[in-house]
């Protein structure tokens, strides 16, 4: 039995079909050829390039979180230095002063340390701007040019940019034509409120809590001939300050997660919204077939 090479010509392919063996792009003579043309604008070309190479992205929020990671990162110094802030002797021995009035669960049901205290909030606004970091990278498009993030730019319950614009544009032009209203809403910008200047303003607000109510109550601390702070000798009033602080920064903290929550909710409400609505069309499509469509329709749905 013959295999290959047996004077006939074996082929996987149907007869008279030629497939053409793949070329060496030496061989082609391109002289004579234009390059082809798009038609569009020198500034649209531009813009078309600056996202190719990632320098149409900037984050409208960095700064602020920059300033937020800023004054997190003075506090922990403060807290690192301060005197009484050692958390637990080899013995077990719990240092430091405990602060009455404080929300025990986020301390494992026991009162906290004001070093563990202080250190909590570090802990809680870092995340939270990790958060919005990664929310305004999205929104922004600068996750295409990062790690830590999909092919598109998204992470697992929030697609990138461009999914995002398509589905805020089909959104907002479904709604605005099934309204039934003579008055053209905005139910786009909802989308992208992390980088358009609530994001901006509320990841400020943190930053004017901690730069304000917090930094004051640090500074009423009692410290040592160094200038550290010293929480040994720290008063009931300088320890009620703390948690007043604290839950000033807490709220701002929180109205940023809210916005991006919401946001994160609305990609998900705006995509089961669309689905249903397509599938509306498709039933208008069965109505109009009246020897199939329609009968199916008919006693299916409805209508």
């Amino acid at each position: 039995m013959c295999y290959f090479g047996c004077g006939g010509t074996m082929s996987a392919f149907p007869e008279g079909i030629n497939i053409a063996p793949l070329i060496n792009q030496d061989f082609i003579d391109l002289s004579g050829c234009d390059i082809p043309a798009l038609p569009i604008s020198d500034e649209a070309l531009d813009i078309i390039n600056k996202a190719i190479s990632g320098e149409l992205f900037i984050n409208p929020v960095q700064n602020a979180l920059n300033a937020v990671g800023a004054e997190v990162g003075k506090i922990i110094t403060e807290v690192d230095n301060a005197v009484g802030s050692v958390f637990m002797t080899l013995d077990g021995t719990q240092l430091g002063t405990p602060i009455p009035g404080v929300d025990l669960s986020l301390f494992g049901g026991e009162n906290p340390t004001a070093a563990q205290f202080i250190t909590s909030l570090s802990d809680r606004v870092t995340n939270t701007a990790n958060f919005m970091q990664e929310q305004s990278d999205i929104l922004s498009g600068v996750s295409l040019t990062k790690d830590g993030f999909d092919q598109n730019g998204g992470v697992s319950d929030m697609p990138g940019i461009s999914a995002i614009q398509s589905l805020a544009a089909g959104f907002n032009n479904t709604v605005n034509s099934l309204s039934n209203t003579d008055e053209l809403l905005d139910n786009y910008s909802q989308f992208f409120g992390s980088v358009l200047g609530p994001g901006t303003d509320l990841t400020n607000g943190i930053n004017a809590a901690l730069e304000g109510d917090f930094r004051t109550a640090l500074n009423l601390l009692p410290r040592d001939s160094n200038g550290n702070i010293n929480f040994l000798n720290a008063s009931t009033q300088n320890l009620q300050d703390l948690v007043d602080a604290y839950d000033s920064v807490m709220v701002a903290k929180n109205a940023v997660e809210e916005l991006i929550n919401n946001e994160r909710a609305l990609v998900l409400a705006a995509t089961e919204y669309l689905v249903k609505a397509t599938f509306g069309f498709s039933i208008l499509a069965m109505l109009a077939d009246p020897c199939f469509g329609k009968i199916v329709a008919d006693k299916v749905f409805n209508i």
